[in-house]
Parts: structure tokens; sequence; C-alpha cells
């Protein structure tokens, strides 16, 4: 009883643990994804003005 009982609680961090693993992970992309639209839109906007010039 008492082994099931550090079974379940060992299973209950490993799941807390991939659930707080996979919220840095969607952090880390939605990072990653903003920073290459901004750079995009940089890009973008240094052409047009250099065509501009």
């Amino acid at each position: 009883m008492g082994a099931l009982l550090v079974l379940k609680e060992a299973y209950r961090r490993k799941l807390a643990n991939v659930k707080g693993i996979e919220a840095v992970t969607v952090k880390t992309f939605t990072w990653v994804y903003l920073t290459l639209i901004a750079l995009g839109l940089l890009t973008f906007a240094y052409n047009a003005i250099v065509k501009f010039l």
C-alpha cells in the first residue's frame, strides 16, 4: 500500500515536470516566433527605406 502511494506521488510529480517543460517549450517557441516576425518586419522596412533612398 505504501509503495503504491509512493509510485502514485512519483507519477504525479513526473506529470507536473512534463507540464513545466511543455510550458517552457511553448514560451520559447512563442518568443522565437515573435522574434522572427520582428526581424522579418525590420528587414522589410529596411529594404523599403533603402529603395526610397
